[in-house]
């Protein structure tokens, strides 16, 4: 099996030495970068670790992701994994995440930030909006898609790896921060195999997140409603 590696970025300037200083190379036949428009030196640093970087021409994450499987492709990658460079994906678990896919081989792999052993950003806080409204759609798609499948505890998680073969049955259209969504609930309508594992969500290191409150909301009920009326491109 070959196993690629994608980096998504968006001016992330500030979080970028410390990401990729800690990328395990070793675990990857390749590696490449996309960035979605930064403007703040980013393209540069990746270079400069050695990274080549593909320039997104639709922004958006799901364009990030299409751009990645186009990259797979081209270049006979088996299964693709996605790491964010803000700073809440720790790049060391991307060893076991490998790991697994090498042995399990399944179709699809989540890093879990909401299983018992994993950490979740807003853990340490006694309001957890993110956290919550996360277990929310968690527990709608399942009850709605996934009937005779194992509970997928983290959908909307972007730390996460799938195989060519899933990506081209699923074929997912989601532009945005949408797309790992409906990547899950369509596993779950196929009934493929889904592993999870626990994962540290670090800090955001700099930076803004570009996943508004309201609008990502508002796309998590857009996957829902377009699945239920099987609305596929």
């Amino acid at each position: 099996m070959k196993i690629g590696l994608v980096i998504l970025n968006k001016n992330e300037s500030e979080a970028l030495p410390f990401v990729l200083s800690q990328i395990p190379l070793e675990c990857f036949d390749q590696i490449i970068a996309i960035d979605g428009g930064s403007t703040d030196g980013s393209i540069e640093i990746i270079e400069k670790y050695g990274f080549e970087v593909l320039i997104q021409e639709s922004l958006g994450r799901g364009s990030g992701f299409a751009l990645g499987f186009q990259f797979a492709r081209d270049n006979g990658i088996d299964f693709l994994c996605f790491l964010s460079t803000d700073g809440n994906e720790t790049p060391i678990d991307l060893i076991r995440m490998v790991d697994i896919v090498r042995n399990a081989e399944p179709d699809l792999i989540i890093a879990s930030r909401m299983q018992k052993a994993s950490w979740n950003e807003e853990d340490s806080k006694l309001f957890r909006p993110r956290k919550w409204g996360n277990k929310f759609f968690a527990i709608l798609a399942f009850i709605l898609f996934g009937r005779g499948n194992r509970f997928i505890s983290d959908p909307i998680n972007g730390f996460r790896g799938l195989s060519m073969s899933t990506w081209e049955r699923l074929r997912p259209d989601a532009a945005h921060f949408n797309i790992e969504y409906q990547i899950s609930v369509r596993a779950y309508r196929e009934k493929l195999s889904v592993i999870e594992f626990p994962t540290y969500e670090g800090k955001r290191i700099g930076g803004k997140s570009g996943a508004r409150a309201l609008p990502t909301t508002l796309a998590m009920f857009k996957v829902l409603k377009n699945e239920l009326l099987d609305l596929r491109t």
